[in-house]
């Protein structure tokens, strides 16, 4: 399974708090993988990319720091359709470039008065794994940054 960033990380130092970085990865649990998931989330929620979009033939940009975190919504009003569609994909952009245990990821207005946001996606399991795990989680926004809630996996048999 691939790992984010936070887990590619090298070791940080004693004075930092150990919980968030290097978990045992060799056979998560469920409610392991879900937070940590969830953190490298919050993480990419919390970050604004001020980078202009690189040009079209330097792809690799696409999927590098300098491009991580999501754009600056600040000037975006929850009275525009346009407005909040350019958000749902801002969202989905990022969530599909930077957590790579996600695919397919949908992301959906669910309260326009809220901007609160609903978003769908598949977990990455290894190739021999009959199982199809979804991740359903709510992106709430509120004192100039989003948090994750209701975050759970279902699993659904093929």
């Amino acid at each position: 399974m691939p790992l984010s960033i936070f887990d590619r990380l090298p070791p940080p130092s004693s004075h930092i708090n150990e919980d968030i970085f290097h978990h045992d990865t060799t056979k998560p649990s469920s409610d392991l993988l879900l937070s940590n998931i969830l953190l490298n989330i919050e993480c990419i929620l919390q970050t604004r990319c001020f980078f202009m979009a690189p040009p079209p033939l330097l792809t690799e940009l696409n999927v590098s720091l300098i491009t991580y975190g999501i754009e600056d919504f600040s000037d975006f009003s929850i009275h525009s359709e346009h407005d909040l569609t350019k958000a749902c994909s801002s969202l989905e952009k990022a969530l599909t470039s930077f957590e790579p245990r996600l695919k397919n990821i949908r992301v959906t207005l669910k309260n326009k008065q809220l901007a609160t946001f609903s978003v769908n996606a598949e977990l990455r399991l290894d190739m021999n794994q009959n199982d199809n795990t979804f991740l359903e989680l709510i992106l709430v926004y509120s004192d100039t940054h989003y948090t994750t809630r209701h975050a759970q996996f279902n699993k659904m048999r093929s």
